[in-house]
C-alpha cells in the first residue's frame, strides 16, 4: 500500500495545482514512509528494501513540490535511518533514497 501511495502522490506531484494545497499532505505521507522504513521489527527487510526502491524513484518528482523545511526534516530523517541501519541491503537501499533526497539542494 505505501509504495501505491507513493506512485499517487509521484502522479499528484506532476499537477501543477497541486502544490498549493497539498505539499504538507505529501510531506506529512513521506514522513509517514520513513516511520515504516524504521520500523525493521514489523516489516520483512525485502519489503522494506522494495519501499526504499521506490521512495528513491518517485523522489525526484515529489522534492520539487515540498517546501524548503519539508525537504530538509525529510533529509535529516533519512540521514538517520541510513546512518542506524545494521542490513546491508536495505542501508544501500535508503542511501539510494538519501542520494535522491539530497539531488537538487
Amino acid at each position: 500500500i505505501q509504495i501505491f501511495r507513493l506512485a499517487l502522490i509521484d502522479r499528484l506531484a506532476l499537477i501543477e495545482e497541486a502544490q498549493a494545497c497539498c505539499g504538507s499532505a505529501i510531506a506529512t505521507t513521506l514522513h509517514g514512509t520513513l516511520d515504516t522504513l524504521a520500523d525493521a521489527r514489523t516489516f520483512p527487510g525485502d519489503k522494506l528494501i522494495m519501499l526504499a526502491q521506490a521512495l528513491a524513484a518517485s523522489y525526484p518528482v515529489i522534492r520539487p513540490r515540498l517546501a524548503r523545511p519539508d525537504q530538509d526534516a525529510l533529509i535529516a530523517r533519512i540521514e538517520g535511518l541510513t546512518a542506524r541501519e545494521a542490513d546491508p541491503r536495505l542501508h544501500s537501499a535508503l542511501a539510494t533514497v538519501l542520494k535522491a533526497a539530497r539531488q537538487g539542494n
